[in-house]
């Protein structure tokens, strides 16, 4: 992983969570993660996959350019995927 992603208090995920005032444990219920893997993806350790995008902008309103801008425009599906940490 770049470590452009690397950015705990700047991270985007970071920022939607602080901005609806939810927990890491129940920001990443809403998105079907564990809470586990909620972190290594707030903490820029993982990047997300493309279904987790769709989620937030589902559940929480988020704008797909909003993650376009902060991954420079490095968002798309990536498939399925690793989905086995979803709660």
């Amino acid at each position: 992983m770049s470590s452009k992603y690397k950015f705990a208090s700047n991270n985007i995920w970071a920022q939607i969570r602080k901005e609806v005032g939810l927990s890491q444990l129940a920001f990443a219920s809403k998105l079907g993660l564990t809470q586990p893997h909620y972190y290594q993806v707030e903490k820029g350790l993982i990047k997300p996959q493309f279904w987790l995008i769709i989620k937030a902008y589902r559940e929480f309103g988020v704008k797909f350019e909003r993650f376009e801008e902060y991954y420079g425009g490095d968002v798309q599906d990536q498939g399925a995927g690793n989905q086995d940490q979803r709660a």
